[in-house]
């Protein structure tokens, strides 16, 4: 699960909820099932986290204003 995609991770959770949702986990396995979909959910959130901070840093070093009226008015 380590190199999984993205989109790959989002469809598992989504399964999990949707199974979750029709009752389709038995009762044994709902507990395993809410783990994994928790951590799914927070890889996904670090590699937005991850994206964000690349995103910024080619960026900034490419001295992109990401938000020009900001550098118009100042900062605030």
């Amino acid at each position: 699960m380590e190199n999984t995609n993205y989109n790959t991770m989002l469809a598992q959770v989504n399964h999990i909820l949707s199974s979750m949702e029709n009752d389709k986990i038995p009762i044994d396995e709902l507990t395993e099932k809410l783990d994994e979909a928790y951590a799914l959910i927070e890889k996904l959130k670090s590699k937005l986290f991850d994206t964000e901070i690349q995103i910024e840093q080619i960026m900034n070093s490419r001295n992109i204003l990401i938000n020009p009226e900001e550098d118009k008015n100042g900062s605030q």
